[in-house]
């Protein structure tokens, strides 16, 4: 090492005299000062000057530095926290504590990023919409849970493109709208589980800067469940188109019935006799309607179970039976009621139109010679109920419809018998006033069996 320092220091003497004698060369003898001391005044200088520079250029002073990139190629930013080599000359000092408090501001900044990325992956986690975002090239860029639910993804879809992970050709088709066209896509996206969701997607496009230099151009797909609407709508339509129907049937019998009548065309006192009762007959249908309609408007706005009193169950459920006892007795069928010896508070009308509903419906569609089993018990505030029947039964297909308002298992017999299709949806409100649960188990042919807690 001393060896090596020495011949630097001889080299830059040896380069220093020569260039002294270029330099003196050059100048001439115009200066004041004798030759042999110019020449050796300027060689010493220039040899002064080359030795420094081989001093800075020694291992007193690379091997520091050397120490110091070497930390910071091991350490990176994490040279706040580790041993640097001490001695060094000031400057170099002032550099490694530089060097510490920027690598302590890169800490601090990746700490401050990490912490708002965390944030924001929990709010977009969160929302109810599903969100998907990719590039224009189809890569995605950003999946929340709800959207990786909805279209069956994992984590993994991340950083693949948008045509690897999904089959659903409308979205795809949406996707390529947006970017080829810039069209807004929506349509609705129904799912494997019956669920509906309303799609959007769309391009969205960022410019930087006055000057249009960079853009940032994402695709941004949405997804926001509309189930609730879609239904509440459907069931809309389908009560005015139903409620439509069923009161045309009956109008449509009165009035050509009506005009028959005007017309004299029926003048047999017998036939006349029976176009007034199937007037009759009509009219109590629509009225039967129209009431059913009432009550049903009328428990939407009560929103609670209201006023009630104490009623004796047992009474009740007598009165419904005395009011069937034609019905029955035309069909043999018996009824066994158990239970309901006590009071309960509740308001009247709702227990009686509840209970009168489903011990009807198990009356009207059972068999001939069939049997109707009513049972009440009380459980602390918690009333059961239960009717079961012999019936024709319920398809496994048709029980979560039965308690819309019109539905009807077989629309032919329903009309025969006098149904509204409105009893269940009539059931099925009053249940919800008393925050209540109802169940319905019914095997085609076998019978039916509904059971009320409230």
């Amino acid at each position: 090492m001393k060896r090596a320092l020495f011949v630097r220091y001889l080299l830059a003497g040896l380069c220093g005299a020569a260039a002294a004698a270029v330099v003196l060369q050059y100048r001439g003898r115009a200066s004041l000062a004798p030759y042999p001391l110019r020449a050796l005044l300027a060689a010493g200088i220039v040899a002064l000057v080359c030795a420094l520079l081989a001093h800075l250029g020694s291992d007193s002073f690379l091997k520091p530095l050397s120490s110091l990139n070497a930390a910071m190629e091991r350490h990176g930013e994490q040279m706040s926290f580790s041993a640097l080599p001490d001695g060094l000359y000031p400057e170099m000092a002032r550099l490694r504590e530089n060097i510490r408090k920027l690598c302590g501001k890169i800490i601090a900044s990746r700490k401050k990023l990490k912490q708002q990325q965390e944030h924001f992956d929990f709010i977009i986690d969160n929302l109810d919409e599903g969100l998907l975002i990719t590039d224009l090239s189809g890569t995605v860029t950003g999946l929340n849970q709800k959207a990786a639910a909805v279209l069956r993804l994992g984590r993994e879809a991340v950083q693949q493109n948008i045509t690897d992970v999904l089959e659903e050709a409308a979205i795809l088709d949406a996707f390529h709208k947006a970017v080829s066209q810039n069209l807004v896509t929506r349509f609705d996206l129904r799912v494997a589980d019956g669920a509906i969701y309303a799609l959007s997607a769309r391009l969205i496009r960022e410019e930087a800067g006055e000057a249009v230099m960079r853009r940032r151009e994402i695709v941004v797909i949405t997804l926001a469940d509309v189930t609730a609407e879609r239904s509440a709508l459907q069931q809309r339509q389908d009560f005015f188109s139903n409620a439509s129907h069923e009161l045309k049937t009956p109008i449509t019998s009165i009035l050509g019935f009506a005009e028959l009548l005007e017309a004299g065309v029926v003048g047999d006192a017998r036939k006349l006799a029976e176009s007034a009762s199937i007037i009759r007959r009509e009219a109590s249908r629509m009225n039967r309607i129209i009431s059913d309609l009432l009550m049903i408007a009328s428990l939407e706005n009560e929103g609670e179970a209201g006023e009630r009193s104490v009623v004796q169950l047992s009474e009740v459920i007598g009165e419904i039976g005395d009011s069937l006892r034609v019905a029955m007795a035309e069909k043999g069928v018996t009824m066994e009621v158990s239970g309901g010896n006590f009071p309960v508070r509740v308001a009247y009308s709702h227990l009686h139109n509840l209970l009168g509903n489903l011990i009807q419906n198990a009356v009207k569609y059972n068999k001939e010679g069939g049997k109707v089993w009513v049972r009440a018990e009380l459980d602390g505030e918690r009333l059961h109920l239960t009717v079961k029947d012999t019936g024709i039964g319920i398809p496994a297909e048709l029980k979560g419809r039965v308690f819309e308002r019109f539905f009807r298992v077989d629309k032919g017999r329903s009309r025969s018998v006098g149904g509204t299709g409105l009893g269940l949806s009539i059931v099925k409100h009053i249940v919800t006033l008393y925050d209540g649960e109802i169940t319905l188990d019914s095997t085609l042919g076998e019978g039916t069996t509904v059971q009320v807690l409230l």
